[in-house]
């Protein structure tokens, strides 16, 4: 994709497709756009307000990981399954799966960087 002017500035055609897209949002959709990204954003607030507290003292840096890392995944799972409709035992496998799989990650994270 090439880079096109706009008013003088040069704009990447990756930000073009952005930028309309945005500007055709209506009212619901936007309303959606933006929930989602909010939401996305809040799973972010908790880990960072507790590494937030390790920085500044309140508790070492090891336990305020694992934590952090729990709180993330915690948040992320709810955002995920927060507007599907499915019967509760296919929401708790869903989790369970959810779960293990980040702990896992978390786990691998940990063994490479040991």
């Amino acid at each position: 994709m090439h880079d096109r002017s706009r008013g003088g500035v040069s704009v990447p055609a990756s930000a073009r497709n952005v930028s309309s897209r945005v500007e055709r949002l209506n009212g619901p959709q936007l309303r959606h756009a933006l929930r989602a990204s909010l939401g996305s954003l809040v799973t972010v607030v908790a880990p960072l307000v507790l590494l937030g507290a390790s920085a500044l003292g309140a508790w070492p840096v090891t336990p305020a990981l694992r934590v952090s890392a729990a709180v993330l995944l915690a948040t992320l799972a709810a955002v995920a399954i927060r507007g599907i409709r499915v019967p509760w035992w296919q929401r708790t496998l869903f989790l369970l799966t959810l779960g293990v799989a980040g702990l896992l990650v978390v786990w691998l994270q940990t063994l490479a960087h040991g």
